[in-house]
């Protein structure tokens, strides 16, 4: 991953492993408070997906500046991929169908390609992440 950009505190940030310009791909994890249910449907402020894809959109078309003020230039084949991490409420369960996200195969979560902004989607709960973390950094002993 070349482009890691995580939204705290409603700041944009952006870390990049490399100063070369030419990203291989773009990752975006947006984090929400547990149990929220206020989102509103396409609301750039209130919706999780929007605000994801919206994003995504002002990279592509080279509105988003870096650390050093630089615009953020991607290629058109440039993949994307969003992470949004949440609580699965209803309405969050609700969104992800209105927005033609398919479930996962365990129930966690929900996934969607976005055609128009080239971009895969995840919506993943916090209890699916930190079971997968637990999972994955469990020590294992030989007898």
């Amino acid at each position: 991953m070349d482009l890691f950009v995580l939204r705290e505190y409603d700041v944009p940030h952006a870390f990049v492993d490399s100063e070369r310009p030419d990203f291989s791909s773009v990752t975006i994890v947006e984090l929400k408070r547990p149990m929220r249910e206020s989102y509103k449907e396409q609301d750039d402020e209130k919706d999780p997906i929007w605000q994801v894809w919206r994003y995504v959109k002002r990279i592509r078309e080279g509105k988003v500046k870096d650390r050093t003020g630089q615009y953020i230039r991607v290629k058109d084949t440039t993949p994307f991929f969003a992470f949004i991490i949440c609580t699965l409420t209803p309405r969050m369960e609700e969104l992800a169908a209105t927005n033609q996200f398919v479930p996962t195969p365990d129930g966690n979560g929900y996934f969607n390609w976005h055609p128009i902004y080239k971009v895969y989607t995840e919506i993943i709960s916090y209890d699916k992440l930190m079971r997968d973390a637990r999972n994955r950094n469990r020590c294992c002993s030989t007898s």
